[in-house]
């Protein structure tokens, strides 16, 4: 009888032992699994913030990339404009300076005229006439004391200021020099026609340096020389 119920004592005692290791290993296990789903959670999150932030990346790529563009195309136009710009101001340059051999033309024939009205006009007001006169009125002026004029053909070759281009009949020299009163003097394209013509120096003969001076702004490459004086002049037949 003692036997059995020291057995039976036993049994009960395991079976109390034993529940209570149960039910922590089964608390333990709950929170593993609990710590697991939490973790595939967060991971779960990270990802989607992940492909959410790769999303804005690639598109933040393209608007740069965008912006890029745009800015070479700015920088692009912006060197265009600033070379036709350059351009602009060279020929306004160069245009300015045909203006004021221009106005030099006129102005010597005006005085060549001026001069020759005072010896035709010896009784009258000459310079009130003279201002009276038109352009034309002085080109045929010039035409009729020119074709009184002897011209031998040049033994050089004379490049024309109104047409930039070599001459050498009488008739056309007289023709161009009464053209150049009215028309506009290409000195730019005279310059360059002669530079062309293998010509590297060129010498002003006269009062002013303004054809000398802009040799050098129409090109580097061609020397102009001012000769006003007879000093001037001898020192320059010194140099040959």
């Amino acid at each position: 009888m003692s036997t059995a119920v020291n057995r039976v004592l036993a049994i009960v005692l395991l079976l109390g032992l034993a529940l209570p290791a149960s039910a922590t290993a089964q608390d333990s296990l709950e929170a593993k699994r609990r710590e697991i789903d939490t973790k595939q959670r967060e991971a779960r999150e990270n990802r989607a913030r992940a492909k959410e932030l790769r999303g804005r990346e690639t598109q933040a790529v393209g608007q740069l990339r965008q912006t890029d563009r745009a800015l070479r195309g700015s920088r692009a136009r912006l060197q265009n404009l600033s070379r036709r710009r350059k351009n602009l101001g060279q020929q306004l340059e160069m245009t300015r300076g045909d203006l004021q051999l221009s106005i030099q033309s006129l102005g010597g024939a005006r005085e060549r005229l001026r001069r020759r009205l005072r010896s035709i006009y010896k009784m009258g007001p000459a310079r009130e006439l003279e201002v009276m006169l038109s352009q034309q009125s002085f080109a045929q002026l010039m035409a009729e004391a020119l074709a009184a004029t002897a011209v031998s053909p040049p033994t050089v070759p004379l490049v024309a200021n109104v047409t930039a281009a070599p001459i050498g009949d009488p008739t056309t020299i007289r023709r161009l020099l009464v053209e150049q009163v009215t028309a506009m003097v290409r000195w730019r394209e005279t310059v360059l026609a002669m530079k062309a013509a293998d010509i590297d120096t060129l010498v002003e003969l006269g009062a002013g340096k303004v054809l000398s001076g802009l040799c050098k702004r129409i090109d580097a490459d061609v020397q102009g020389i001012s000769v006003g004086t007879p000093a001037e002049v001898e020192a320059l037949l010194r140099t040959f």
